[in-house]
């Protein structure tokens, strides 16, 4: 295997047993849930640690709220969507990655979605 890709709207469907398209369960699906943010980190560390390259697609991709998360655990090739390119480019580039890594530590050392969504503060937002 020389490289590893990772799909983030399958894995948060599946590890928190939501469907993102079904008007009954959409609210619970939740990029920013602790187990999504650790699981990925787990991936990413592994991955790395094993000398691989790690690709990222999927909506947290391209939503600037994420990126600086995804940076600060390792991310550094990002699969997204051509009209979400540049945008996606600007905040990889206004992202310092030691401020990333302490906001991943931030961010994983929570339990509580209310507490990351208060860290997250407004980037929440589906872009």
């Amino acid at each position: 295997m020389d490289f590893f890709s990772v799909g983030t709207n399958d894995l948060i469907q599946f590890l928190l047993a939501v469907d993102r398209t079904n008007e009954s369960v959409a609210d619970f699906y939740r990029p920013h849930h602790p187990s999504v943010l650790r699981m990925l980190n787990r991936i990413a560390r592994a991955v790395l640690a094993n000398g691989r390259e790690l690709s990222l697609c999927g909506d947290m991709a391209h939503q600037t709220p994420y990126i600086p998360f995804l940076l600060g655990i390792g991310l550094r090739a990002f699969s997204v969507d051509p009209i979400y390119l540049l945008r996606t480019q600007q905040t990889i580039l206004a992202t310092s990655l030691p401020d990333a890594e302490a906001f991943a530590q931030s961010l994983l050392s929570m339990s509580r979605i209310s507490d990351i969504e208060k860290l997250l503060g407004s980037r929440t937002s589906a872009d």
